[in-house]
């Protein structure tokens, strides 16, 4: 049923005698679970590198918080480019239609993957407790660029350390499994399978302890700053709190509620899509676990990193606006009709003017500090 990557001929025409591989007889099947991957391969290449261009033009993006995304999503982007595509040739192929170095490279970043994005987003549900949570010399310290920079260095040398811990101390078996159509390290042997169980362990305990305790502590912390702020806006003579530490009267800013919610979401989505495949892993030496629920758990993880620059989207207006304004190249509806607006005002009166600026903050719902209309109102009526 399976090809060793160390034995025999990687690109053989004819399965194994004892394979059956039941996808190959229904062919509408394997034609949509190839029609699947090519679709998440497009939409995840797109979708990251939206990501990462949207942060790179962005002002309001460009900060440490937004850095750990841009982490998470090179990681993607290296299972968009470099595992899906491969994978999707193999379903039409019995045995492994590329070099065996292929193989091993697909297993690898597998597991790297793993890796980085489970302590990508530990350090995310420590950088959202650290800016919601701690005094401000501790967020200097931890949050800034310099300790970003440092936090993402460990990151891929610590997941780098971990794959080629199982390359050269003990050159683990990477096989090719004709029915999952998916190379991976063989777990029958009993150090390769205690090598995965730790690496599934650590990112148990990370996303199911350490990650929502984290969690539930800054959103505690955002429930009291929500409660203080509630208090100090009673109406005068009501009794007020005395004045506590610089730590405990510090006000949480909105952007940051909104992109710890998002992360929140971010990480519960990827407990959802990696869950099924701890599971059938712990429990497919006791039982018999039918091939095509292993495929669709690695579908599942394959689908989540195509769809987390849609979450991104479709749950932060910073990130949809950069979007439009990549895909617009530069010009987006705000911007063409403040262009539009300001050829129309030249030469009417300055009260006038006001009022037709006016109209046009209200129906961009922008503040001051974005608007460039804004800006211009407040340079006529000085």
């Amino acid at each position: 049923m399976e090809i060793m990557l160390d034995e025999g001929n990687m690109n053989e025409s004819q399965p194994p005698t004892t394979t059956t591989d039941t996808l190959a007889d229904d062919l509408p099947a394997l034609v949509a679970m190839t029609v699947y991957m090519s679709l998440l391969a497009i939409m995840g290449l797109i979708g990251n590198i939206l990501v990462i261009v949207s942060v790179a033009i962005s002002p309001r993006l460009r900060t440490t918080s937004y850095a750990f995304i841009v982490n998470l999503s090179v990681t993607d982007l290296a299972v968009n480019v470099l595992v899906i595509p491969v994978m999707t040739v193999s379903f039409y192929n019995y045995g492994w239609p590329h070099i065996p170095f292929w193989c091993r490279f697909v297993a690898y970043i597998f597991c790297l993957s793993i890796g980085i994005s489970f302590v990508t987003l530990t350090m995310i549900a420590a950088n959202r407790y650290s800016l919601v949570s701690c005094s401000r010399r501790v967020r200097l310290k931890y949050c800034g660029w310099k300790g970003t920079t440092l936090c993402l260095f460990f990151n891929w040398f610590s997941a780098f350390c971990l794959v080629l811990f199982q390359e050269f101390y003990y050159k683990a078996t990477v096989r090719y499994d004709t029915v999952l159509r998916f190379c991976y390290p063989d777990s029958s042997e009993p150090a390769t399978y205690w090598y995965l169980s730790a690496i599934l362990i650590y990112g148990t305990l990370i996303g199911f302890i350490l990650i929502p305790i984290l969690y539930c502590k800054t959103f505690h912390s955002l429930q009291v700053s929500r409660r203080r702020t509630e208090t100090w806006a009673r109406p005068a003579g009501k009794t007020r709190p005395r004045k506590q530490n610089n730590q405990s009267q510090r006000r949480v800013h909105p952007a940051e509620v909104k992109l710890t919610k998002l992360m929140a979401v971010i990480f519960t989505v990827i407990i959802i899509c990696w869950t099924p495949l701890w599971v059938v892993h712990f429990f497919k030496l006791t039982y018999d676990i039918p091939k095509g629920v292993e495929r669709l758990c690695i579908l599942l993880v394959l689908t989540n990193s195509s769809i987390n620059p849609y979450l991104y989207a479709w749950l932060n207006k910073n990130f949809l606006r950069a979007y439009k304004k990549v895909l617009l190249c530069g010009r987006n509806r705000k911007d063409q009709f403040y262009e539009e607006l300001n050829t129309t005002i030249r030469g009417i009166p300055v009260v006038e003017q006001l009022y037709l600026l006016g109209e046009f903050n209200a129906r961009v719902g922008s503040d001051h500090n974005s608007c460039p209309a804004a800006s211009l109102t407040l340079a006529l009526a000085s």
